[in-house]
């Protein structure tokens, strides 16, 4: 009987205030809190994503051999005063204007393309190797894609990936997208998505362009 009261005056009305109030710390706070704790940035201060074209520079293996495709390459750089770590990239929602060769991996959950870094040190992986990505040529030396996560070191320190497709769409590395399209993430060509660790802080990064 009291928690009914509380909603009452004395003349039997209710009481809009106290109402309010309750819905208010029972039922939109936390949704609130919720959304704030998985809320997306576009970037992070000092971490810059620099977009590449390749015409025929990347080869995914797989048990029959190296196949050929162009590319897009993403290029981090850390100016940033800390160390950053990078961990789970893709590719997560694309245009039209983008066309990826059905040989490249694709969650069959999100529709995604799970993009690894370069690893400077490592070898090229055995032909056939489950869950290589293969690797993109046309820079100083042949890079193989197969980590999911880099420390990019600062001042300066890089971290590369790319994704294989079927035709370079025009001036996309000359492209920059317009203050509506990031607020609600309208892409021209894909979006991509990846976390950011720096200065024990966790960021949820998600970049339309």
């Amino acid at each position: 009987m009291k928690f009914i009261e509380y909603f009452y005056n004395v003349g039997g009305m209710p009481d809009i205030t106290n109402l309010a109030d309750v819905i208010l710390s029972v039922l939109l706070i936390p949704i609130i809190l919720y959304l704030w704790e998985k809320r997306f940035r576009w970037g992070v201060t000092g971490f810059y994503l620099n977009i590449n074209e390749f015409a025929a520079g990347m080869f995914i293996k797989d048990a029959a051999g190296n196949h050929q495709f162009k590319a897009i390459g993403f290029k981090f750089i850390n100016k940033a005063d800390s160390t950053i770590y990078i961990t789970d990239m893709s590719l997560c929602r694309k245009t039209k204007l983008v066309s990826i060769p059905e040989i490249a991996y694709q969650d069959s959950m999100t529709g995604s393309y799970e993009l690894k870094f370069d690893d400077p040190t490592s070898i090229p992986p055995p032909q056939g190797t489950e869950g290589s990505s293969g690797g993109v040529t046309g820079q100083s030396r042949t890079v193989y894609l197969n980590k999911r996560q880099m420390i990019i070191n600062s001042p300066d320190g890089e971290a590369f990936t790319a994704i294989a497709v079927v035709d370079i769409p025009n001036n996309l590395s000359a492209y920059k997208p317009n203050f509506w399209r990031k607020l609600f993430i309208v892409p021209k060509y894909f979006v991509v998505r990846y976390i950011v660790m720096m200065n024990g802080k966790r960021f949820k990064i998600i970049a339309a362009y």
